[in-house]
């Protein structure tokens, strides 16, 4: 996991939802290396109970997830008021 300390809190954030922990390292290097800040789940229930909902920004979601699909997920966000 990446130092998320030189992000400032009002800051857009990227959040990633992969249940494959590579990916989910190599996408943070990634946005990383664009200067954008990014915050990875491993899964969807992770998301809604950590996640910022509140902060701008997006939701880079994996389609095949293991507790949801990802095009299911879509209404629980919308539930969630994002």
């Amino acid at each position: 996991m990446l130092d998320n300390s030189k992000w400032t809190a009002g800051e857009p954030v990227v959040c990633i939802i992969d249940d494959e922990e590579p990916v989910r390292d190599s996408l943070l290097e990634l946005f990383d290396a664009a200067s954008l800040h990014a915050i990875a789940y491993e899964n969807a229930s992770d998301f809604l109970n950590r996640g910022k909902l509140e902060r701008a920004g997006c939701i880079l979601l994996d389609v095949n997830l293991p507790d949801v699909n990802g095009l299911e997920f879509q209404p629980q966000l919308a539930a969630a008021g994002s």
